[in-house]
């Protein structure tokens, strides 16, 4: 019997849009649905596994065309799930998936029960997609496919059809339903199982055409993958608090914009050509060019004041609150924020709420200003800070994330990780020596493209300072 069983999924849900509410999220509510389900054992031909109701029209189309392309291929319809799925889960067997947390997230989850899926383990799970990462690949399933110039190329004719499929959609006269069903569209929906049996296709041939991970980097994906189910806790009556006082202290600024200027701050076209009639020749209003403005000492009162507000109301770092009431799942944690090997480095990333790049505090006791979120009060807070509001929120986000009872929460970091390890790759000798003294690598590498001597005691005088 095959060891390794191919598998992808198409789903419907209400809770969207995916790429903000995560993947944990996005399968824990009760609106996911499966639509169609294609596996493959080894080199076996695509079966299909329908689990919804579709017209028999649509089922004679799609079953000719099955055995048409797939000679042999099995096509079920109705939520009881395949013996030799459930045969090959219950006896620990491996599944494969192009971005395998997705599929293993939404078929252990509510949609996965009501179809009856065995609940599978994680390290029952590999992914095509981290394969090949590792080999220096796009991620893209179809980008990866023509890199590697696959016999089986992944076709995009029913992208739009998934699309529209898998979202809610305005009713109309002729279709009074919220969302597409196979009775109103069958064209559509015949596209959407073509595309998923296309897919599985694609991801077989990529992982046929790629090596296989190392011992290593598989416990290093295991782990990763037992971090995101794990999840961040987040305090969210904090995060309730500051949301409040965040949008509170938005509208005082829009209100004091409209007054000096009559614009909103996100009205950029309109306020850069205000700010030119005020004598200020500026290209734009990225952050960058309002950066170097606000440093100018020949600008307007006004104008200086209007540019200040403009760049604290659109701060990118108060907009993770809502990135984390978005994605917070119902256990109060965030799951699913860490992508292993993001980097073409083979280091992680982050997503949606992007926990690797939080705002660096400007105040010294973010904890204590989170005790006075609770009082909901702007002059509160401007009381006890002489920073701006918003400086103070950004500052906050860090202590978002709690422990759970009786637990600590350690944050901790790797310095100069990636500079390290490509020193002792490339066998820099002098590099090494550098991170394995004093650590001054950028400063010695300035010195020699400037061609000036490191002075050691300088450096470590105005460090100090």
């Amino acid at each position: 019997m095959a060891r390794d069983c191919h598998v992808d999924v198409e789903t419907f849900s209400y809770a969207q849009p995916l790429n903000k509410l995560g993947t944990y999220r996005y399968a824990e509510d009760p609106s996911t649905e499966i639509l169609c389900l294609m596996y493959a054992f080894g080199d076996e031909p695509v079966n299909a596994w329908i689990p919804i109701d579709i017209p028999k029209d649509l089922r004679l189309q799609f079953s000719r065309w099955l055995q048409q392309t797939q000679p042999g291929a099995l096509l079920r319809v109705g939520p009881k799930c395949p013996q030799r799925i459930r045969w090959h889960a219950d006896r620990g067997g491996r599944f494969w998936a192009h971005n395998a947390m997705f599929e293993r997230t939404v078929l252990n989850g509510p949609a996965g029960r009501r179809i009856h899926f065995p609940r599978t383990k994680r390290n029952q799970w590999h992914c095509t997609m981290v394969q090949a990462k590792e080999s220096g690949l796009p991620a893209d399933l179809g980008k990866c496919g023509k890199a590697l110039d696959c016999k089986h190329q992944k076709n995009e004719d029913g992208r739009g059809d998934m699309l529209r499929l898998t979202k809610p959609r305005k009713p109309s006269k002729l279709n009074p339903h919220d969302r597409w069903l196979p009775e109103f569209a069958p064209d559509k929906f015949f596209n959407l199982f073509v595309y998923c049996v296309d897919d599985v296709l694609a991801e077989r041939d990529i992982h046929a055409n790629t090596k296989p991970i190392t011992k290593n980097e598989r416990k290093i994906y295991l782990l990763d993958q037992k971090i995101n189910d794990r999840g961040w806790m987040v305090d969210q009556k904090a995060l309730e608090d500051v949301q409040y006082l965040v949008g509170t202290y938005k509208k005082r600024i829009v209100k004091k914009m409209i007054q000096i200027c009559g614009l909103k701050p996100t009205q950029y076209d309109k306020l850069a050509e205000w700010i030119r009639q005020q004598g200020v020749d500026i290209p734009n209003l990225q952050a960058q060019t309002v950066s170097d403005n606000l440093k100018r000492k020949d600008i307007p009162q006004q104008v200086r004041w209007v540019l200040r507000m403009m760049s604290l109301h659109n701060m990118k770092a108060p907009t993770k609150y809502t990135a984390m009431q978005t994605a917070v799942c119902e256990d109060g944690r965030l799951h699913g924020m860490f992508n292993f090997y993001g980097a073409s480095t083979g280091r992680w990333s982050s997503r949606i709420v992007q926990l690797q790049n939080l705002f660096r505090p400007v105040i010294d006791d973010p904890e204590f200003a989170i005790e006075l979120f609770s009082q909901r009060e702007i002059d509160v807070i401007k009381m006890w800070f002489e920073k701006n509001p918003m400086k103070v929120f950004a500052s906050c986000v860090r202590g978002m994330l709690v422990p759970a009872p009786g637990r600590d929460l350690l944050f901790c970091d790797f310095a100069s990780i990636e500079a390290r390890i490509v020193a002792w790759m490339a066998n820099a000798i002098d590099k090494l020596k550098i991170f394995s003294t004093h650590g001054l690598v950028y400063e010695y590498t300035a010195s020699k493209i400037w061609g000036y001597p490191l002075d050691l005691d300088s450096l470590k005088r105005f460090k100090k300072e």
